[in-house]
């Protein structure tokens, strides 16, 4: 398991627990609680508690809930010796004498028949009484999903001893225990088997004057206590300061120790829901959808989900986000573990929220320059892996096809400058991811190549040479905050310089997201240069092409006709191809060259570009700065990034 092995399966969830359903099997199961001692438990003694089904019919999930006095007993631990997974019970009903557990079956296991030993519950006595512990409600799944509740009257008697387990007499019960001596008139008998030197040979003897254990006078008293005397109200340590060894009671871990094997570690309080592969039937798309119900932190799926037949892609949705994951990357996890595992293995999905105090503190100090980053929205943890029958977990560092995740913002958040962003756990800042938003929805969309602790934020960027009221200020703040656009320096933007080739395609491909898949193919583009990359994927792309066949020319400054021909072709990348055949009358229309003329009136008639004021639209004008980013802003605008 993953070390998450927390909460109660939410499968056994979905239905109330105490209120009879209409059983599956044609006999009702017969429920028994048995226990590995008498009735009577000593203080600071453990007591087992075994829970058993008879008539069990194709069983593969089921959950129990178990009542005690919390008074008399604290909860230790619960299991079962059932291969699959366990569910730890929740530490806060513990403290109303509560233990309810859950258990599933992974892969392609077998129901289990007949008698079944569901599991046993660990309690520690710690207060003498008696009680009735109580098997309160047990659900029943069956491999079809079909679950069945019952509500047995199974009581176990029980009993709680003030016997402790100290190695010495109390001096003041004047009770008798099972010690082999007798009361004497000062002292009483603990459950002691050693000789008093100043009494003869009784065994375990008192005298008038009390024991005084390992003194070093006349009187010594070899004590070695019993912890199991079967007299009532019998002392925990030794009569009258007697310096007799005493073996204090075995240490027992707290609840928030106790995993749901029984072993120490610190476990979480989160909900799992497992997913069975009769539940996951594909739409016609191949699509098959898993609902997440409320405070799930982690899906259990099959380990062969991938093999399904007809499943195409896996959408997690919750009333919060989606996540879609194509069947490719499920199929690559599973490669991950030897075939002999894979039939016992389990794919998890790890969901988790991080709380106020956490987000507070990882948002902490984020400034950057003039700009500031700030929550839009949860963070969440996310978490891909593939978990072997011993609790190995393996994940996979990127992902062969990217997952497809939608992220709930505030409803007052600035969606000019939303994004999506990651926690680079290595350096410990957060990184772009990127993200389109659906205002309808009021969610943002994106697309992740790895999973890590992913956030909806703001990042608002202002420049001192750009004021509000500059023409050009919403497209720099919005494509600052989408990280497409940079400043000349932390301060100022530059909006009147002149923009280069390279830079005018480094803008496109930032703005459509563009991956090179090629080397760069032009003799004047250094490999190494910071440009390198963004010109290879625009002109993989077909944004862009050189000069010639090998020049591309990336330091020349780029015309107002050459960047109506490459936003036209990004606008067609985006979202299809666009025609027009008209073209507003500009005085200066025959200088346009010819190569351009066509992409200059669709850049025109679409309102990606407008001319420069009258009359003119300059084809030969080199762009600033300003001008760049204001048409970049129009193609995200109109193609709906």
């Amino acid at each position: 398991m993953t070390g998450k092995m927390i909460g109660v399966l939410i499968l056994l969830l979905m239905i109330p627990l105490g209120h009879p359903q209409s059983a599956q099997a044609a006999v009702t199961p017969m429920f028994s609680l048995t226990s590995d001692d008498t009735n009577l438990t000593p203080v600071g003694g453990n007591k087992r508690i075994d829970i058993d089904v008879d008539g069990a019919r194709d069983l593969i999930a089921y959950e129990f809930t178990l009542e005690y006095d919390p008074m008399l007993w604290e909860f230790v631990a619960a299991t079962t010796d059932l291969a699959g997974y366990k569910a730890t019970p929740l530490k806060e009903l513990q403290a109303d004498g509560i233990v309810t557990f859950a258990f599933a079956k992974i892969g392609k296991s077998a129901g289990e028949n007949g008698s079944v030993h569901l599991g046993h519950v660990t309690l520690k006595a710690k207060a003498p009484g008696n009680d009735r512990i109580q098997l309160a409600g047990v659900r029943l799944v069956d491999s079809r999903f079909a679950a069945s509740n019952y509500t047995p009257d199974t009581v176990l008697a029980s009993a709680v001893d003030a016997i402790g387990n100290g190695n010495g007499n109390d001096g003041s019960s004047g009770d008798n225990g099972s010690s082999n001596g007798n009361e004497g008139t000062g002292g009483n008998n603990g459950s002691s088997n050693g000789n008093d030197e100043t009494s003869g040979s009784n065994s375990g003897n008192d005298g008038s004057s009390g024991s005084n254990g390992n003194d070093d006078g006349a009187v010594k008293d070899n004590s070695q206590g019993s912890p199991n005397g079967s007299g009532n109200n019998l002392g925990n340590g030794n009569s009258d300061g007697s310096n007799g060894e005493q073996n204090p009671p075995p240490r027992t871990p707290d609840s928030s120790e106790i995993t749901a094997d029984g072993k120490s570690g610190q476990s979480d309080e989160a909900h799992q829901q497992a997913v069975t592969e009769e539940s996951m039937k594909p739409d016609e798309e191949g699509s098959t959808v898993v609902q997440i119900a409320d405070g799930i932190k982690e899906i259990l799926l099959p380990a062969n989900t991938a093999d399904i037949a007809g499943i195409k892609k896996l959408e997690l949705r919750s009333g919060t986000f989606s996540l879609a994951i194509d069947s490719i990357v499920l199929k690559e996890l599973t490669k991950l573990v030897g075939g002999g595992e894979l039939s016992d293995a389990a794919i998890s999905i790890t969901i988790e929220q991080a709380s106020q105090e956490e987000a507070v503190s990882l948002l902490a100090g984020m400034e950057e320059g003039m700009g500031t980053l700030k929550a839009a929205g949860t963070i969440y943890h996310f978490g891909l892996s593939i978990v072997t029958k011993d609790g190995a977990a393996r994940k996979l560092a990127v992902f062969e096809q990217p997952v497809e995740l939608a992220l709930p913002y505030d409803n007052e958040a600035d969606e000019s400058t939303l994004g999506v962003y990651f926690l680079n756990e290595n350096d410990k800042v957060w990184e772009y991811a990127g993200g389109t938003v659906d205002g309808d929805g009021k969610v943002i969309k994106v697309k992740l190549s790895h999973f890590s602790t992913y956030a909806v934020l703001e990042y608002d960027k202002a420049f001192q040479d750009l004021p509000a009221a500059h023409w050009a200020f919403n497209a720099v703040r919005t494509l600052s905050a989408r990280h497409v656009v940079n400043g000349v320096s932390a301060t100022q933007f530059g909006p009147g310089t002149e923009v280069s080739r390279a830079e005018f395609a480094a803008l496109l491909s930032r703005a459509l997201g563009l991956k090179p898949a090629n080397p760069v193919s032009f003799v004047d583009v250094d490999d190494k240069a910071w440009y390198a990359q963004e010109i290879a994927a625009a002109y993989d792309a077909k944004l862009i092409q050189g000069r010639s066949a090998e020049v591309f020319a990336p330091n020349e400054r780029i015309t107002r006709e050459e960047m109506a021909v490459m936003i036209v072709r990004a606008f067609e990348y985006g979202s299809g191809k666009v025609t027009s055949d008209t073209m507003s009358s500009f005085d200066d229309s025959g200088s346009v060259s010819l190569w351009a003329v066509k992409d200059v009136r669709t850049a025109v008639s679409s309102g990606l570009m407008n001319g420069i004021g009258g009359g003119k639209f300059a084809p030969g004008m080199f762009t600033t700065r300003a001008e760049a980013a204001n048409v970049i802003y129009k193609l995200l605008t109109m193609t709906g990034s």
